[in-house]
C-alpha cells in the first residue's frame, strides 16, 4: 500500500457505515464522460491505479439513504440492513467493466420494514429479505397488506359499505430472479416464486349503506394493465392458504364466517413483457382447497389479464358438504 500498488486483504468488516443512493440522469457519454445537470465531467483515471482486493468483505447495520419515495414509512433512511461481499476487486478494469459493488458474490440482507400505500388505512410490510445477488435468488420471512385499523374502526371510518382486505403471506422463496435487469429499471423477471403458507381475510360489514355512486369494481385484469413495469414470470406456486369471507348483516351481533383452508394455487405464466416467450399467452390457475371444513373444490382457471375486457374462464367442480357446514355463515345474519 506504502509503494501504491494497492491494498490486499483476507477480510475486512465495517460496521454502521452511511450509503447514500440516488437516481442519476439516464445520460452515459462516450469516451468516459458522465453528464450532470448538463455539465459534462472528465472522468480519466491513472494508468496504473492502486488495487484495492478484498477476498471478504462484511458490511453490518447499514445506513442506507435513498429517494423519499423508497423509504419505510416514517422512516429517513433504512437501517440495519446488512452485507457479504466476496471477491471485492478495485482496480482500472472493474472501474471501466463496473461489476455489480465490484465482487464475485453478494448477498444482501434487510430486515423488516414497513411502508405506506396510496390508500390511507392500509399499509405494507416486508421482512427479513435475504437476497443472493449472485445465485440469483431470494427469500423472505413474511409479506403482508394489511388494514392500519380494527375491524369496528375500520368501518367507522367509511362513510358507506366498503370490504376489509387483510392478506399475509410467508416463507417466499424466489429463484431464478434477473436481479441486474430489476436494478436497471428495465424489467421484474421470475422463474419461480413459492409460497410456503398465506391468508386472506375479507370482512364486510353491512350495517353500512352502500354507497349509490360508487366506482365500477376494480378487477384483476385492471390492475394488471395499470402495472407499466414489465413482467415475466413462469411460475407462482401458493401453499397452505386460509381464505375467510366474512359478512355481519344489520342486528347483528358478529360476522357469518365462509372458509376455505388447505388452499394451493398455482400460477403460470403472467407475462407482460414484450420480449418474452409467453408474452400474449392467458394466465393458467389452478386452484384445490377444503371448503367450510368438508367439500374438496378443485378448480381450472384461464384469465387473459391483458385485456380490458374481463376475459375469465372457469371449470370447477366441488364435492359433497352437509347443508349445515353452512350455518357458520347464515345463522350469525338470521
Amino acid at each position: 500500500l506504502l509503494r501504491g500498488k494497492g491494498a490486499f486483504m483476507n477480510r475486512m468488516e465495517m460496521h454502521a457505515p452511511k450509503i447514500w443512493l440516488t437516481e442519476v440522469s439516464q445520460w452515459r457519454a462516450q469516451a468516459g464522460k458522465v453528464i450532470v445537470d448538463k455539465d459534462s465531467l472528465a472522468l480519466e483515471l491513472p494508468e496504473r491505479l492502486p488495487v484495492i482486493s478484498i477476498d471478504s468483505f462484511i458490511l453490518t447495520d447499514m445506513q442506507i439513504h435513498v429517494p423519499k419515495k423508497y423509504l419505510p414509512a416514517g422512516e429517513e433512511y433504512y437501517q440495519g440492513a446488512s452485507a457479504r461481499l466476496a471477491g471485492f476487486l478495485l482496480n482500472n478494469n472493474s472501474l471501466k467493466t463496473e461489476p455489480l459493488l465490484y465482487s464475485k458474490h453478494i448477498e444482501l440482507f434487510m430486515p423488516k420494514a414497513r411502508y405506506d400505500v396510496d390508500d390511507p388505512l392500509y399499509i405494507a410490510e416486508v421482512g427479513n429479505v435475504h437476497l443472493d445477488v449472485t445465485d440469483s435468488t431470494a427469500t423472505v420471512d413474511t409479506i403482508s397488506y394489511s388494514p392500519r385499523f380494527s375491524e369496528e374502526e375500520f368501518t367507522a371510518k367509511n362513510n358507506f359499505l366498503r370490504g376489509r382486505l387483510d392478506f399475509k403471506a410467508a416463507d417466499i422463496s424466489v429463484k431464478r430472479l434477473d436481479i441486474m435487469k430489476l436494478i436497471a429499471g428495465s424489467k421484474i423477471s421470475i422463474h419461480k416464486c413459492t409460497v410456503g403458507s398465506w391468508s386472506f381475510d375479507y370482512y364486510s360489514d353491512k350495517r353500512k349503506a352502500r354507497d349509490p355512486h360508487a366506482p365500477s369494481a376494480l378487477m384483476p385484469n385492471d390492475i394488471a394493465r395499470s402495472f407499466h413495469f414489465p413482467v415475466a414470470l413462469d411460475s407462482l406456486v401458493l401453499t397452505d392458504g386460509k381464505i375467510r369471507v366474512r359478512e355481519r348483516a344489520p342486528g347483528s351481533d358478529r360476522a357469518g364466517v365462509l372458509s376455505f383452508d388447505k388452499v394451493r394455487m398455482a400460477v403460470s405464466p403472467y407475462a407482460t413483457d414484450t420480449s418474452s416467450e409467453e408474452y400474449g399467452e392467458p394466465t393458467r390457475i389452478f386452484v384445490s382447497a377444503i371448503f367450510q371444513g368438508e367439500a374438496s373444490v378443485s378448480a381450472a382457471i384461464s384469465y387473459d389479464l391483458q385485456k380490458a375486457a374481463l376475459d375469465l374462464r372457469i371449470d370447477a367442480s366441488l364435492g359433497k358438504i352437509s347443508a349445515k357446514r353452512f350455518n357458520t355463515f347464515l345463522v350469525p345474519n338470521e
